[in-house]
């Protein structure tokens, strides 16, 4: 998270633990949007080590988990009508 409260990260929610990862973004700590766009987890989370990754670029945003990409977001696609940013 940063200093103004941006934020990039994967998530493991409740009963999900195991099975579920969620890939998030917020911008000044308001949800900014498609937040609970879920990736698998091949055979769990605590059994085995894995590795997560995002890879931002001022275009867009790829979250990986063991090197396959789950989630891409491009910056078109995060423009907010009310405040007119991206």
């Amino acid at each position: 998270m940063s200093d103004v409260k941006d934020e990039i990260d994967p998530e493991f929610i409740g009963v999900y633990l195991y099975t579920t990862t969620q890939t998030n973004y917020f911008l000044q700590s308001i949800e900014a949007g498609m937040l609970e766009v879920n990736g698998t987890i091949p055979s769990g989370s605590f059994e085995n080590f894995r590795t997560y990754k995002v890879d931002w670029t001022p275009d867009r945003l790829i979250w990986y988990l063991d090197g396959k990409s789950l989630r891409t977001l491009q910056r078109s696609g995060t423009y907010n009508e009310t405040t007119k940013q991206f």
